[in-house]
């Protein structure tokens, strides 16, 4: 009997060991579970906040992208702006005929040779002497240094 007894406590000796050993190992499944899922909830966090933060940076870089290109059209803007002005301003052409005459020509309508061979026919379309021989083109424009002008090369000669 007491062997019985024996095999029984050893029994049960070995039955406590087991549950021993198999609390410990679900105690340590358990913790690597909670280990496991603290790393991942960490990494999730830590994707969100990197995620958070390239939306962040490509919205600022969006942002300084779009006041350039607002920077530079008002540049542009501002740019035709004085350019149109700078057309519009220029001042007269002061032409003295033949004759003696005086005339002041806005620059916008002698700009081209035909615009200043226009307004030399009109000029000329009541003077009696010379006015026929101008009406067929024959004169000859001199620039204030005593130099003919050509018409090939007017528009890049006449400035106010």
């Amino acid at each position: 009997m007491e062997a019985a007894q024996k095999a029984k406590e050893e029994a049960e000796a070995e039955a406590a060991r087991k549950a021993a050993e198999e609390a410990e190992w679900r105690k340590k499944l358990e913790a690597e579970a909670k280990l496991k899922a603290e790393i991942e909830a960490r990494e999730k966090l830590e994707a969100e906040r990197k995620a958070a933060e390239e939306a962040k940076a490509a919205e600022e870089a969006a942002k300084k992208e779009q006041e350039a290109l607002k920077k530079r059209l008002l540049e542009e803007a501002k740019a035709k702006v004085e350019e149109a002005a700078q057309k519009k301003e220029k001042p007269p052409i002061k032409f003295k005929d033949a004759v003696g005459r005086k005339f002041s020509f806005p620059f916008h309508l002698c700009q081209t040779w035909q615009g200043m061979e226009e307004l030399i026919k009109q000029a000329f379309l009541h003077v009696d002497v010379i006015g026929p021989h101008v009406q067929e083109g024959h004169y000859d424009l001199i620039g204030p240094d005593g130099e003919i002008i050509l018409p090939a090369v007017w528009e890049k000669v006449i400035q106010p």
